[in-house]
């Protein structure tokens, strides 16, 4: 026991042992501050591969947005559904699908990893929607890092021409009067405050489908009417009056796709946009009806991409027209006068309004026009340029692909029927522009007038009388003194406009966007 006790009391070597332990409890913390190291490098480093991985895929997605642009712009179909894409590189073969996604770029190399972007159609009907798609778009990063990617994306033209009026303001309200719009309205307010009233419709409808137009308007059109015309109701500034009367934007059974007035401000939190005064969202009275824009309000969408309407070039105009300005010939021209009526022999004296000049403008493009007062058809080939215009009498027009156009540097007269001649070819064969740097008068002494064309005044469009027009008029004021005109938006014209017309370029931009993040590995 002593022995024992003895051995116990004998510290000789406990530093070494102490020093032991503490080496290996240093050892041990750095192990694992080495392993935690090692892991905090491990996680950062794959961090950055997936937010790389991130980056890439989004770089795909803005890739595939340029490329379907691009297929918009070079295509004469305007459809992502058809089979030739019309990249950026080159048109591709593609067999479109909305059941399946199909790739169109497959692991093309970006920052260190690669990227593959594949298209899924949306069904509209027998067929597809051609301006709508799904897009994915898988990026591979370094250390085998994987993000994927989608976005639904909708495409638009936002040329003037792709709505049923587009009106500038200039300092007072861009559309004054009652008028049934059917399709996309877009008012600019320019000059104007942003509480000036751009639009007080009290008694007319605008409205997202043209099948309630007059059955010849509709025969006229090659396919027909269109239930639903995509329409947009677009004000960049000013308010909306719907405050008294039984005015609507859209119908229940029709509504737009979308409402955008000014700023968006909803100060009653009640999804009604401050700038529509007296509209009603909900219960009987409802008189709002949109997809985006009616339930929530929205602000004005396209920023500064319009700020006035298109000027007439001018110089292109009289580069590729032929001029009429100074010419004579019978009573339906002149001295630039163009005047398009019947011909007459009882009573005494005859009136002949026959026409018929041709010959090839400065840029060498043959142009001319035909009119035969016997039939009341009018033929015009490219640009003529006159000083004025009178339709006294119901017409007929036929024109080459690609349309014919009248330029007129003084003001316009419409006070008859102006139809093409043959039903089912309007617009795509048959089709009429009329081009004014004066004001545009549709309708003075005669109702019910059927029209069908593009219509552009760098004034004011007024009308008196209750027409009917299937097209676009494009103009600084559009004045409706009384009764209620309707203007029946014809989807297919923006893309087959004549000759000359002014903004007459199409600007495809993608005016709905949304994505999602399928997967982050």
């Amino acid at each position: 026991m002593e022995r024992i006790a003895a051995m116990l009391k004998n510290k000789k070597g406990m530093a070494l042992v102490i020093s032991l332990l503490f080496l290996t409890v240093l050892s041990i913390l750095g192990a694992a501050g080495i392993t935690t190291s090692t892991l905090d490098i491990k996680i950062a480093s794959n961090s950055l591969s997936n937010t790389e991985a991130l980056y890439i895929a989004e770089a795909g997605l803005a890739r595939a947005e340029a490329e379907l642009i691009s297929d918009l712009d070079k295509d004469p179909d305007k459809s992502f559904a058809d089979s030739d894409f019309h990249a950026l590189s080159g048109t591709m073969s593609l067999s479109p699908s909305s059941t399946a996604f199909y790739t169109v770029f497959s692991a093309v190399p970006f920052a260190g990893g690669t990227y593959t972007v594949e298209f899924k159609n949306y069904s509209a009907g027998a067929g597809f929607d051609p301006t709508t798609v799904l897009v994915r778009c898988t990026a591979i990063g370094r250390n085998l890092s994987r993000v994927q990617l989608e976005s639904y994306l909708y495409a638009e033209n936002i040329s003037p021409w792709n709505n049923a009026v587009f009106a500038g303001g200039g300092g007072s309200a861009p559309v004054a009067g009652n008028i049934d719009l059917a399709g996309s309205v877009h008012l600019l307010g320019s000059g104007l405050a942003a509480t000036d009233i751009v639009f007080n419709n009290q008694s007319g409808k605008c409205i997202n489908s043209n099948t309630g137009m007059d059955p010849t308007l509709a025969n006229a059109i090659d396919g027909g009417a269109t239930t639903d015309l995509k329409g947009k109701f677009r004000v960049r500034n000013g308010r909306v009056d719907m405050t008294a009367g039984t005015a609507t934007l859209g119908l229940g059974t029709s509504p737009f796709r979308g409402i955008y007035v000014t700023t968006g401000r909803d100060s009653g939190s009640n999804g009604v946009n401050d700038d529509i005064l007296g509209g009603d969202n909900d219960g009987s009275d409802q008189n709002i009806f949109a997809r985006k824009g009616a339930s929530s309000a929205e602000a004005y969408d396209l920023g500064d991409v319009h700020t006035a309407i298109p000027l007439i070039d001018t110089t292109y105009m009289t580069d590729n027209s032929i001029d009429l300005t100074g010419t004579t010939d019978n009573e339906g021209l002149v001295a630039g006068a163009l005047i398009l009526n019947s011909n007459t022999s009882l009573p005494p004296p005859v009136h002949t309004y026959d026409i018929s000049q041709n010959g090839t403008s400065p840029s060498g493009t043959g142009c001319s026009i035909v009119f035969d007062g016997n039939t009341n058809l009018l033929i015009v080939t490219g640009i003529v340029k006159v000083k004025s215009l009178t339709i006294s009498h119901d017409i007929t027009y036929s024109t080459p692909p690609g349309g014919g156009t009248i330029y007129v540097t003084g003001a316009t007269l419409v006070d008859g029927d102006v139809l093409p001649a043959t039903p089912g070819s309007y617009p795509t064969i048959n089709v009429l522009g009329v081009v004014g740097a004066g004001d545009l008068t549709l309708g003075s002494t005669v109702p019910q007038l059927l029209l069908m064309g593009a219509y552009y005044s760098a004034g004011t469009v007024s009308s008196s009388k209750q027409i009917e027009l299937a097209g676009t008029i494009v103009c600084q004021n559009l004045n409706i003194t009384s009764q209620v005109p309707k203007i029946w938006q014809v989807p297919s014209l923006d893309t087959n406009l004549p000759p000359g017309m002014p903004g007459s370029t199409p600007v495809w931009v993608f005016t709905e966007k949304t994505w999602r993040e399928i997967t982050h590995k």
